[in-house]
């Protein structure tokens, strides 16, 4: 069953998301359609014209789980891209990276008082969906968790969304974290605005160097349907991200 999950995530944001750079003529939907689609909720979108070819329960709500992270990434983005921080910046995991969680969620062990620079904790947080990378880049962009998922919300309503509200920055399951497969989809179309974001969700293994409280760390994805994951029996050509996640509630 825990298969079945995991795939199911997946479809809702990672292969039906990448697929969706084909032109909606050249889709044929009964390739679709014909097919068994375990997914409680699953869309699929053309990216040129935002036509949807597929809707299974699309505005359904559900618990995003470590998708939750493709608009921290976004936001994190979005900040450099203004100016206010820099890719190469450094900086300092507090106490509060860990507030909420403990190491037996998903997690890349930033130990507080370790240095690493915002790029290197977008590709914790993205490529091995390291739930202290989320806390560290929130509390970077807004000054604190709380304030971030406001601007979390804030930016999820400018982008139309409908039926979603965040309650942290990670993805752990509260009853009011919740979103669905529509709203992804404008999430993540907005994430891929940013090259860096492509980059790094596309990224299978990557390559963390030694800070001055770690050895080097080897990342790899979550995501199996990218070539080069640790699981190339179920990779797919043309994926090329973006998120995966599950809770024991999903």
């Amino acid at each position: 069953m825990k298969k079945i999950r995991f795939l199911s995530l997946i479809l809702t944001v990672s292969i039906l998301f990448s697929l969706c750079v084909s032109s909606a003529g050249a889709f044929d939907s009964e390739i679709v359609s014909s097919k068994t689609v375990q997914a409680k909720a699953a869309i699929l979108v053309d990216m040129d014209t935002d036509y949807v070819m597929y809707d299974l329960n699309a505005h359904e709500k559900m618990y995003p789980a470590s998708i939750t992270k493709v608009m921290t990434a976004a936001l994190t983005l979005d900040a450099v891209s203004e100016g206010k921080l820099s890719l190469d910046e450094i900086i300092t995991a507090g106490p509060t990276a860990w507030q909420g969680l403990d190491t037996s969620s998903s997690n890349q062990n930033i130990q507080v008082g370790e240095q690493m620079s915002v790029k290197d904790l977008l590709y914790c947080l993205m490529v091995a969906s390291a739930n202290e990378a989320a806390n560290a880049v929130a509390i970077l962009v807004s000054g604190s968790i709380p304030d971030f998922v406001d601007l979390m919300n804030q930016e999820a309503a400018a982008l139309g969304c409908t039926n979603t509200h965040f309650s942290n920055a990670n993805g752990l399951q509260e009853e009011n974290h919740y979103t669905c497969a529509r709203d992804l989809a404008i999430i993540t179309r907005a994430a891929m605005a940013y090259d860096d974001f492509l980059t790094i969700c596309g990224t299978a293994q990557a390559e963390i160097p030694a800070t001055n409280l770690s050895d080097a760390r080897t990342l790899d994805t979550t995501n199996y349907f990218l070539a080069g994951s640790t699981h190339p029996e179920y990779a797919y050509e043309g994926a090329y991200g973006v998120k995966t996640g599950f809770t024991k509630a999903t």
